[in-house]
């Protein structure tokens, strides 16, 4: 089976949900869950979901763009006419725009924090890649405003605490795709 549904209730046929969960299988990288954060504002039939661990570790813009290419070239045949884009997560995503702090040295995007993101737990990704399970750092859209490179930003736990913090691009930082899909039908 190239795609199941994890759901908590039953629902009508093409009743997705926030919290839907799928399991795709881009190859050579394994059997991943995605969790659907949202709806595509224009056409509510786009699903936009988000890995629930790192795919790998990239360590500046231009591993994580063929990343993102490989997860895209990668995905399986049936749902590859369905996917729209595959991407990073911006700030907007993970931690919306209540923070001032963010505004004054982070590239600002028009991203809406996905509902899910609320609860911490949900913002941590454990370290699937290596089996350990700590948590792990995984890169953001977002750029640093007086730093050329884009994607400098990750999101870091150490401990109890949660920062987004500009990271040099020479420190290997997981990936954590979003990707939009046509669910309708699916």
């Amino acid at each position: 089976m190239i795609v199941r549904r994890e759901m908590g209730v039953s629902t009508n046929i093409a009743g997705f949900k926030i919290g839907d969960k799928i399991f795709v299988e881009p190859q050579g990288y394994g059997m991943f869950k995605a969790t659907l954060q949202n709806f595509d504002q224009e056409d509510k039939n786009i699903g936009i979901f988000m890995f629930d661990c790192c795919v790998d570790y990239c360590y500046n813009r231009n591993d994580c763009d063929r990343t993102l290419e490989l997860v895209y070239k990668e995905f399986p045949e049936e749902l590859k006419p369905r996917l729209k884009s595959v991407d990073l997560p911006t700030i907007g995503m993970i931690f919306g725009h209540d923070s001032s702090e963010y505004k004054r040295w982070a590239e600002p995007d028009n991203d809406s924090r996905f509902l899910l993101m609320r609860d911490r737990h949900n913002r941590i990704v454990v370290d699937n890649i290596d089996a350990d399970d700590s948590p792990m750092c995984y890169w953001l859209k977002n750029r640093e405003k007086r730093v050329e490179e884009t994607y400098s930003y990750a999101v870091n736990y150490l401990g109890n605490l949660e920062s987004i913090y500009y990271r040099p691009t020479n420190a290997a930082i997981g990936i954590r795709p979003v990707f939009s899909m046509d669910i309708s039908n699916l």
